[in-house]
């Protein structure tokens, strides 16, 4: 059984875990060609993207996620590949780098259901939370826009600490810095959750977190080491209530 009575310490990713796009690609595309959608076939353009990001730079090296130009570089590709494979248009790469810059934008995100909720609640029972996520350097502006920053002792992106998941050299910057905030943390008092079992779970797991992967078909579920939940209020049931 795992234990989390001891936590003192949450580490959140943020794409899929806090916050999620606002709209399909599709309806964005749509907006940036105006008049010229009707030249372009965007039916699952959305299927499309996560279908070429499974054999992009992105998903396969982090190194990536290191720097603001190569994440741009290599998004363009993705959108530009995505779009390839239904229209043969010249001005493809204008779009796709179109398409970048406005998922740079905080109207670009909304808040999962239940976030605020969840964050107000570990606040409350006395543990620093702190994010640690593959993200351009703009994350925190977006986070002040969407009014969470406040609720992090630390924000960890990857494009400004050179260093990204699932390396252990990213979350060691993370726990030593969450680590600041409260005397003696120690990584088992330390929780990391997120949607990714590569990025997220294992890395943490290696160096003696626990883990709470969102994304379950469950409501809550223990896979071997650590949880697997449907939605935010899940993780109020697990450790909303424990103090510090």
């Amino acid at each position: 059984m795992i234990e989390l009575q001891e936590i003192r310490g949450c580490l959140f990713d943020i794409g899929e875990t806090l916050l999620i796009p606002s709209e399909e690609f599709e309806r964005v595309i749509q907006r940036i060609l105006g008049t010229k959608t009707c030249v372009y076939h965007l039916t699952d353009i959305d299927k499309d993207i996560q279908s070429c990001l499974l054999d992009s730079p992105l998903k396969k090296n982090p190194d990536v996620w290191t720097s603001d130009t190569w994440i741009d570089d290599e998004l363009v590709k993705l959108y530009t590949l995505a779009l390839s494979l239904k229209n043969q248009n010249n001005d493809i790469v204008c779009i796709a780098q179109n398409l970048v810059q406005y998922m740079k934008r905080p109207e670009a995100w909304r808040v999962v259901d239940g976030a605020y909720e969840l964050l107000d609640q570990l606040r409350a029972s006395g543990k620093v939370l702190g994010v640690l996520s593959n993200w351009n350097s703009n994350l925190e502006s977006i986070l002040e826009n969407k009014k969470m920053r406040d609720y992090f002792d630390v924000v960890v992106c990857s494009a400004q600490v050179r260093s990204a998941k699932p390396s252990h050299t990213a979350f060691r910057i993370a726990l030593d810095r969450l680590g600041r905030s409260v005397r003696a943390l120690k990584a088992e008092q330390t929780v990391m959750i997120g949607d990714s079992y590569v990025h997220d779970i294992k890395p943490c797991l290696h160096l003696g977190m626990k883990g709470i992967q969102m994304g379950s078909q469950f409501k809550v579920h223990v896979a071997g080491e650590y949880f697997e939940v449907s939605s935010l209020p899940m993780i109020n049931r697990l450790l909303g209530s424990q103090h510090r």
